[in-house]
């Protein structure tokens, strides 16, 4: 198993993607990114940031209008030096489903 400092943010958030998009949510591309729906008012990305030692974050929108207009509020922000892969797949499923 590779180490999460030695994971691409990248690589996580594609990771995390697939699982959300494989259990339960429909997506579809925004600008080349997968946009997910959460409910009717309810539109998220998942984003890493390369910063520090990384970051993930699931930017919300309310509504496709916004989603498609990339008017995003950001959410939670896991960093990976404090969590690792499944902790913020738990994280981030706990986040979109409020």
């Amino acid at each position: 198993m590779v180490a999460m400092e030695e994971k691409s943010i990248k690589y996580i958030v594609e990771d995390i993607e697939g699982k959300i998009e494989k259990q339960f949510l429909i997506s579809f591309l925004l600008d080349g990114k997968k946009c997910f729906i959460a409910s009717k008012n309810h539109f998220f990305m998942i984003t890493g940031l390369e910063w520090d030692k990384g970051a993930i974050v699931v930017e919300h929108a309310r509504s496709e209008e916004d989603a498609k207009n990339n008017i995003f509020e950001d959410g939670d922000v896991y960093y990976i030096d404090e969590m690792n892969e499944k902790s913020i797949y738990e994280a981030v499923i706990k986040e979109i489903s409020v």
